[in-house]
C-alpha cells in the first residue's frame, strides 16, 4: 500500500474581529469544553478512560450544524469535533449555550494529531463532511481523504464502527473510491449507485449546503470498519 507523508488539509487564515458576546464564548464556555494540548489534556485524559462509552469524532465541522444537531439526537453518547477556524469554533459554541449540550468536545487544531493520541479501536463513528476538495492537482496532497490518514482512521475506529464522508465535488468523489479501496479494514455500505445521492436518515443540512447551487450533487458515503 502506497502511503503518504503527512501533510496538512487545511491553511490557516486570520478572521475577522470578534463581538463582545463571541468573545464572551470563547472566554466563558470554551475552556470547559476544548482540549488543549494533546499530552496534559484532562478533558482527552476522561475521554480515554471512557472505554464503554460511545465516542464520536467530526473532523471539520464547519460551522457546527451537523455536529451540534449529533449532539442533540444522541445525549448519550460523546462527541468531539476539530477545526482549525475561530469562526466556526464560535458558531458551534453558541449552538452548545443555546441547546444546553453537555457532550461536545472541541479541538481546534489537526485532527490527524488528535487521532495519533487516541487508543486504536476507540471511536463509534467518524464524520468527515464536504471537506477541500482541492481541486487543483499541485494542490491535492492536502486532501485530507489519503492512505495515510485512512490508515490512522481505521485503527481508531472500532470493529463495526462507521466513517461517514460526504462531498459535492465528483472528481473528489472518484478520488475517495480510489483511495478506499486501498483499505481492506472497510466495506462500503451501498446498495445501488443512487444510494450515493441520498442524505443519510440522521442528517442534517449544513450551512455550507444551503449556499451551494441549487442542483448540485452530493455524495455520500458510508464505511463500516470490518469487525
Amino acid at each position: 500500500m502506497t502511503q503518504e507523508k503527512k501533510i496538512l488539509s487545511f491553511v490557516r487564515r486570520k478572521g475577522k474581529k470578534l463581538s463582545k458576546a463571541k468573545l464572551d464564548l470563547i472566554n466563558d464556555l470554551l475552556p470547559n469544553i476544548e482540549i488543549k494540548d494533546l499530552c496534559t489534556s484532562e478533558i482527552l485524559t476522561k475521554l480515554i478512560k471512557q472505554k464503554e462509552a460511545k465516542i464520536n469524532l467530526e473532523i471539520g465541522y464547519g460551522n457546527g450544524e451537523h455536529l451540534a444537531m449529533q449532539g442533540r439526537l444522541r445525549p448519550e453518547e460523546l462527541f468531539i469535533g476539530c477545526e482549525p477556524y475561530l469562526k466556526g469554533t464560535v458558531n458551534l459554541l453558541s449552538q452548545i449555550k443555546t441547546n444546553n449540550l453537555e457532550n461536545i468536545y472541541i479541538y481546534q487544531d489537526d485532527a490527524i494529531e488528535l487521532l495519533n493520541k487516541l487508543p486504536n479501536n476507540f471511536l463509534n463513528k467518524i464524520y468527515i463532511l464536504f471537506p477541500d476538495p482541492w481541486p487543483k492537482t499541485k494542490h491535492q496532497k492536502r486532501r485530507i481523504i489519503n492512505n495515510y490518514n485512512l490508515k490512522i482512521i481505521g485503527d481508531k475506529l472500532k470493529p463495526n464502527g462507521l466513517l461517514r464522508i460526504a462531498t459535492d465535488h465528483s472528481e473528489y468523489a472518484s478520488w475517495i473510491i480510489a483511495k478506499m479501496i486501498n483499505q481492506p479494514v472497510f466495506t462500503w455500505e451501498i446498495k445501488n449507485i443512487n444510494d450515493w445521492h441520498k442524505e443519510p436518515c440522521d442528517w442534517t443540512q449544513t450551512k455550507y449546503q444551503e449556499k451551494a447551487l441549487a442542483g448540485k450533487k452530493y455524495y455520500f458515503f458510508n464505511f463500516t470498519k470490518l469487525g
